[in-house]
């Protein structure tokens, strides 16, 4: 059950959390829950999504599917929670602040400097909180 939850860049607790209905999954942790099932659990995973065809799905997503099934067993949830964002943030079509192009690059060419690594965690809360202010 471990690696199931890692697959979808979630823990242990959140899994169980869905299954005991104190937690309603996201539409991107039901459409991976879609792609990862087998099929005869797809029908009540495309029931929990609303008024969506298997056939809309698979065509949407089917390049994806094909991907998480290609993933090593024990590959890096973090790796699949940022292709998802950064997936989310391309297809948006809003316009992407330059900052956020250069703090990739920057870390992409310094990704084992743990004090880069341990600046971007410390600054996480901040970025939080003036998202926060803007509601």
């Amino acid at each position: 059950m471990t690696e199931f939850a890692e697959s979808l860049g979630t823990d242990q607790s959140t899994i169980s959390r869905y299954e005991s209905g104190q937690l309603v999954p996201s539409k991107t942790v039901l459409i991976l829950l879609f792609l990862l099932a087998c099929e005869e659990e797809r029908g009540a995973i495309r029931d929990a999504m609303g008024d969506v065809s298997e056939a809309s799905l698979l065509a949407r997503y089917g390049r994806v599917e094909d991907e998480l099934k290609g993933l090593p067993k024990h590959f890096d949830a973090s790796r699949l929670q940022f292709a998802e964002e950064s997936a989310a943030i391309v297809s948006s079509k809003e316009p992407i602040e330059p900052a956020l192009a250069e703090l990739l690059k920057l870390y992409r060419a310094h990704a084992r400097n743990r004090k880069l690594r341990q600046a971007l965690a410390q600054m996480l809360p901040y970025f939080e909180f003036v998202a926060g202010q803007e509601r």
